[in-house]
């Protein structure tokens, strides 16, 4: 592929900022009302969809889907290579791969110390704020 395609494939990927839209709850930013409507669900204190095999509701379909799965499922579908240790959903066993390979992309805006994950940036953030 020469350099052209290259970077006009780059340029189509990336995410117009015309007719953004934002989230007054959260600030969250989407392509279409569609998707919105979708996402404000988050922010209702309806709980319309309830799980037929315990007394979990939940706000969207997609909570329910993950509970069921979580929950109810048995089966964890992704496997550790290196440790054998076994996950719901692909996305945490990509997190959990950073213990084996080290990477550390969350890095400290204040003393620079890096992490593998998100949430252990944000909790070692606290020692910084005093809370």
């Amino acid at each position: 592929m020469n350099a052209a395609k290259k970077f006009a494939k780059k340029v189509k990927k990336k995410k117009s900022t015309i007719n953004m839209i934002k989230c007054n709850f959260c600030s969250k930013i989407f392509n279409d009302r569609a998707a919105l409507t979708g996402h404000l669900k988050v922010h209702s204190t309806d709980l319309l969809y309830e799980c037929n095999l315990c007394d979990y509701a939940g706000k969207t379909q997609k909570y329910l889907s993950r509970h069921i799965k979580v929950k109810h499922g048995g089966n964890k579908e992704f496997e550790c290579d290196v440790c054998g240790k076994t996950f719901h959903f692909g996305c945490k066993l990509k997190v959990h791969m950073r213990v084996h390979t080290g990477e550390k992309p969350y890095k400290c805006g204040v003393c620079g110390k890096s992490f593998n994950a998100s949430y252990s940036l944000n909790t070692h953030k606290l020692i910084h704020t005093g809370k």
